[in-house]
Order: structure tokens, then sequence, then C-alpha cells
């Protein structure tokens, strides 16, 4: 939405006029970042996404994408595993189709290292429903080269039906070889009960796989496995502790409360059971989404991301959100919960870096299944700080929606800086969303490009009571603030000098992304060139310069 504020300032005097709210499709294009679609109509690209060392030697991290439903030579829904440019990901580097009829290639992701010691980070990719020897869906999973984009090596379970492969997390190198161990979850693997689930920790080189654990849902129909992930160190051994999720466990509040289970990476331990947390609710499904979050510094709590696709919220049935917790204690440190009937916050989550600089790892939830302003089926993706400064609830920075049938909000994932200008970007996934230039429904990649505000005058030099317009773009959810004066501090970031005459002027959040347009006329000042400088700010605890979350500076040239 696009906001004219009613308010009477200057730098001494300075008159602004009222006017209509309008649409802010300039400001959306801005935020979008890159769209990158798939090869073949219904591949469901976007299903998965990861990111890996620079693979193309141009310096920039690249990108890797899932579409598990393309067809290749080895047949229908074989899948396919696409390597993309990060610096520009519509171009492809390499595709690798599954190697069997149905395995669906690419539904899960994860980054590895070099397993094959050519110098180039490879990837594990799980192909859930791999019919084998076992038996049909047994599942597996293989090592691509990030060189040759060929396979290195796979395994399955050996155990029909497991799924072995539906999910992947990277487990951290428990033995300084340079490749990081691999868990693999197989939801519906039969070892303790029917579809009780499990997890399987394995050591990955070039000449195979080894397990170096198990962990096995007990309760018939629980999933174990279904998300997983790795957090830091919870006791003392410099290991990464493991996260098993069960969506669909049931519980003491119900059946699907869920439940998700923290256990040590100490292998001379037995690796022990260090922390339970369970859902609250009938058919909340915990556990649908893990994630680890960042640590702030100093704070001494190793943080976890979980979400509850099916949790009511102030009686919305299937709201669902996501929830922040201190992984020892199982503490609910902060919540995002969803705000519409079967919106289903939660079905994707990643972290993506301090977007708003206040020193918290902020995180994103996609909802692919939501269809947000009468877009069915569109998805959105809903970006949130994790800031506790509020309280227990999580500010929601910006929202990101799909047009009808997209199902944005797929799978996300943090990609880091791909664009250089220093703020964290994102990818989301929209397995729905159609090619404009093919008219396939091939599904995509946005790479969503973190940003400060934009803030731009509608002209490079005024004169003395000329009319002046100003955009600017911010995050919604955050007030605004303009400020107009005659000297900044010589700091680019948070530079406001308080000693100088200023005017502050509010303005009320506008929309998910935060446009606003102020318009004034400039005051007299009898022909004098003169240099007044206009500044953005969105803070969280009051206008006060320690706590800006972005600035974007406009220098308006009178006379």
């Amino acid at each position: 939405m696009r906001i004219r504020s009613a308010v009477v300032a200057s730098i001494l005097a300075f008159p602004f006029a009222s006017g209509p709210f309008a649409g802010r499709a300039a400001a959306q294009a801005d935020l979008a970042g890159v769209a990158a679609y798939g090869a073949g109509h219904l591949d469901k690209f976007g299903s998965s996404v990861v990111r890996v060392g620079d693979l193309d030697g141009d310096g920039v991290p690249d990108l890797v994408v899932g579409a598990p439903d393309a067809d290749g030579t080895a047949g229908t829904e074989c899948g396919a595993v696409h390597f993309r440019s990060g610096a520009d990901p519509t171009v492809e580097l390499g595709v690798a189709f599954g190697a069997n009829v149905g395995e669906r290639s690419g539904y899960a992701l994860a980054r590895l290292g070099d397993v094959d010691g050519d110098g180039l980070e490879d990837v594990a990719v799980g192909a859930a429903t791999y019919n084998g020897a076992a038996g049909n869906m047994q599942g597996r999973v293989l090592i691509l080269s990030g060189a040759t984009f060929a396979e290195i090596v796979s395994a399955t379970s050996g155990e029909a039906g497991s799924e072995f492969g539906r999910a992947l997390a990277c487990a951290g190198d428990r033995d300084g070889d340079g490749i990081d161990e691999l868990l693999v979850g197989a939801p519906f693997a039969d070892a303790l009960a029917v579809d009780g689930g499990a997890a399987f920790l394995i050591k990955v080189t070039a000449a195979g796989f080894t397990l170096l654990a198990r962990f096995d849902g007990d309760q018939a129909g629980e999933n174990a496995g279904l998300a997983l992930a790795a957090l830091g160190d919870l006791d003392g051994d410099a290991l990464r502790e493991l996260v098993v999720a069960s969506p669909d466990w049931d519980g003491t509040p119900g059946i699907n409360s869920g439940r998700v289970q923290v256990y040590s990476s100490d292998s001379n331990s037995g690796f022990p059971l260090l922390n339970t947390l369970l859902g609250a609710g009938k058919n909340e499904q915990f556990g649908w989404t893990v994630a680890p979050i960042v640590d702030p510094a100093g704070a001494g709590v190793t943080r976890l991301l979980a979400t509850y696709i099916g949790r009511t919220q102030s009686g919305n049935a299937f709201a669902g959100g996501g929830s922040i917790y201190d992984a020892l204690t199982g503490a609910e440190l902060l919540a995002a919960p969803g705000t519409n009937r079967n919106q289903f916050l939660g079905t994707s989550a990643a972290t993506v870096g301090d977007l708003d600089r206040d020193g918290f790892e902020d995180f994103a939830l996609g909802t692919p299944a939501f269809s947000p302003g009468g877009a069915f089926f569109g998805g959105c993706v809903d970006v949130f700080s994790s800031t506790t400064a509020f309280g227990p609830a999580a500010t929601r920075l910006f929202r990101r929606q799909g047009s009808t049938g997209e199902r944005l909000g797929e799978a996300l994932a943090d990609v880091g800086d791909l664009d250089g200008d220093g703020c964290p970007d994102f990818c989301a996934g929209a397995t729905g969303e159609v090619d404009p230039a093919s008219g396939l429904q091939t599904g995509a990649v946005h790479v969503v490009l973190g940003q400060r505000p934009l803030l731009a005058p509608d002209q490079s030099h005024y004169v003395d009571f000329a009319m002046m317009t100003l955009d600017g773009v911010g995050y919604g959810n955050l007030p605004v603030f303009f400020m107009f004066g005659l000297a900044l501090s010589n700091q680019p970031d948070f530079g406001i000098s308080f000693a100088s005459p200023w005017t502050i002027i509010p303005a009320a959040p506008s929309g998910p992304f935060g446009d606003y347009t102020l318009s004034g006329q400039i005051p007299d000042f009898m022909g004098q060139p003169t240099t007044i400088y206009a500044q953005a700010l969105l803070p969280y605890d009051g206008a006060h310069s320690k706590n800006l979350l972005f600035s974007e500076i406009a220098t308006l040239s009178i006379n």
C-alpha cells in the first residue's frame, strides 16, 4: 500500500499535504529479486533448494534446486537436480536426472563439503520413492559431484516403504576430514513400530556410506525423521547435537500433537537423549519443520526453530506458526503465530541472516497452500525478526505473496549475500509457478534480496516553494520516521546527529512491504543555495540512534 501523510512540519516549518492510499507494485519488484524457472511442465522445480560453494569460479556461492517430478531418460518422475549460478540463477550450470523411474530425485537436498576431493563442494540428494531390491518406496540417498554433476556414491536403508531420504540435514564435520556427516530421515520405517520412522547419522565418503547411529520412533505412525536438523553443542563435547522431529506423534494433548527430540552427538555415551519438546494441541503437528537459529552474542542459549502447521490461533483452525525454543530447557523464547484459517504457516522454514541488523538471526516461514488476498494456493512467505526486545511475539518484517496457483513458500533457504550489498538474501520455491517464457508450469525459485529502505526524491534540484514528493520503501509492521535536517554525522548507517535541528515525521505502516510517499512544499530559503537531508528510520524501541534497524539518506538540493 502507499500512504500520503498529513503532517505539518519542516526544518523549522515544513508543510506536508494529505492524500489517498495507492498500490505499491514498484516497491514489490525491488524486493522480488530474481525468478528462475524449471525446464519441464509440472516438474515442481523449487521443491527444495540449498546454497553450495562457488562451483563456477565467479566468486559467488551457487544454488542447487530440486525438481522431483521431472521426467528424464530413466522415465517419468525420476526427478532432477539443477545446479544454478548464484550470481544469476537463470543460468544453468548443469542438471542431474534421477537414475530410476519414479524415484523423485531432488525431493530433499543438503550440502556436505568436498566428498570426492576435487576441490568443489558436493551435495546430498534424497530420492525417497526409489523402488529397490528390498521393495517399493524404500528410498535412497545419492551424492552428486559439484564439478561434473554426476553421481559419486549412493545408498539405501534396505527397508521397503521407509522413504529413506525424505529429509536430509548436514550434521557437521565430526572427524575433521572436511566432509560433514549426514542426517537422513526415513519417516515410514518400521523397526520399532509401524511407520514409527527413523533417522540415520551417516558418515559419507567417495567409497560409500557408514552408519554411525540410528534413532527410531517407538510409536506407530509418529513418522520420526520427517524433519531433521543439527544444533550447536549443548553438552560440551564440541559436536553439534541432532534434532529428530516426529510431527505425527500422539501425546497427551491428542493425536498428531507432535514431538521434537534432541540427541547428543557423543558416541561414547551412546548418543543419549538430551531433551524432548512436545506439541501443545491435537493435530498441530509440532515439528513439521525444524532448523537451528544462531544464538545472539552473549545470550548463551542454543536456539531451535520449530513449526506447528496445524495449531489453532485465535479461533483460526490450522493457522499454524513457528516458535524459537531454548533447545536444552524447552522454554519458548519467541512465537510467530499464523493469522488466518487454513494458513498452515510453517510448512517450510529457514533462517535468513540478520536482516534488521539487531544482532539476532531472523527467520522465514512459508505457507504454500495459503490463498492470500483471494489468490487460490498462491502461497506466501512471512519474514520475522527474532529479537525479543518487544516480548514473546515475533515482529514480522515483511511478507512476499504468490499469485494464484504458484504455491510460493514450498521451500526456503538462506543463500547468504548474493548481490554483495551487505544484506542477507534468501530463496523461496514456488512449485506451481508458470514460466512466462514457455507457458509451462515448471515451478520457480525466487531469490529475495534483503535490502535497506529506498528513499528517493522526485527531482534532483528544487527551488523555494517548489512541491516535493519523497518515496520510501521499508519493511511493514514497523514504525517509520522520516527525518529532515541540515546536518548528518559522517556515518552512512545510523548516522543521525541530534544536535542539529530536525523534523521527525512518523508514518504508520502501510502494507506488508512498507511503502511510503510524503508530499509537501519546500520552505522559503530566501534564494540561498541550501542542502537538506532526509533519512528514513525504522526503530524498534523509539527514535534512538542506537536502536535503528534501517536507514537511508536522501540529499535535497535547493536553489
